[in-house]
């Protein structure tokens, strides 16, 4: 113990300075801690405040919501600004920076719970873009890695019908449709859109509906002509009795 604060008391400054140190680490912890509580709050406060006029449909330029993107990038308010803009730069019919909005905001938010919207947000981007097929190529991708997500997988799988049956490809637009009718939840509106476009297609083509495979009849063995006076000879697995032999 003696020793301990003999040391302590040549080494004071030593000491001192160190716990200034750890004072300052903590000081600064504390300040980030607020500042981002601070930020995420302001940046609420700021969507917040367009809340009524986005619930009401009204647009909301997108450099608006870019700002608050930019201006508080490592809060959730801010992410969905930066989402928001992607979208609304689609409404605003600008397919290509939206597209490139979408993007930016999975690259950004890799680990997000609203990529697969953004993902989504990309082939919608493509598919109103004029993009047809890079678009069916983007859903199909979206299709496989969003099987079991039914709010991904049904209005993927109704979008690739209808874009299917826009090229023509009949067969698999029947094939989304089918697959998306035999949906057993009765509140699926996508199921029941498929279910109304799979009527709808087969009465245009009915060439579509697959004829069950008819049965073949069974086939008669006959037995070979036989000259006059011979004995007959009998089918395979008939038997003959010793009288008829004679």
């Amino acid at each position: 113990m003696y020793k301990w604060i003999d040391w302590l008391s040549k080494n004071r400054q030593k000491v001192l300075i160190g716990l200034g140190v750890v004072a300052a680490v903590g000081v600064i912890a504390g300040i980030v801690t607020w500042k981002k509580g601070q930020d995420e709050s302001n940046a609420n406060d700021q969507l917040f405040t367009y809340a009524p006029v986005l619930s009401s449909k009204a647009p909301v330029p997108s450099a608006t919501l870019q700002k608050i993107a930019t201006d508080y990038p490592d809060t959730s308010a801010g992410e969905q600004a930066e989402l928001l803009t992607a979208s609304t730069l689609f409404d605003e019919g600008k397919y290509a920076e939206a597209q490139t909005q979408f993007s930016k905001f999975i690259n950004d938010h890799p680990g997000s719970a609203l990529v697969p919207q953004a993902s989504v947000g990309i082939a919608a981007s493509l598919e109103a873009g004029g993009q047809a097929t890079e678009a069916i190529n983007k859903y199909s991708e979206l299709l496989t890695r969003y099987a079991s997500s039914a709010n991904i997988a049904s209005p993927v799988k109704l979008t690739l019908g209808r874009l299917y049956e826009e090229q023509n490809k009949l067969d698999m637009a029947l094939k989304n449709y089918d697959d998306l009718a035999k949906s057993m939840n009765q509140y699926d509106p996508f199921a029941a859109e498929a279910r109304e476009r799979q009527v709808m297609l087969l009465a245009r083509h009915p060439e579509l509906n697959k004829a069950a495979p008819t049965q073949s009849a069974p086939t008669i063995k006959m037995s070979a002509p036989q000259a006059p006076g011979a004995t007959p000879t009998p089918a395979p697995g008939v038997l003959v009795s010793p009288k008829q032999s004679q």
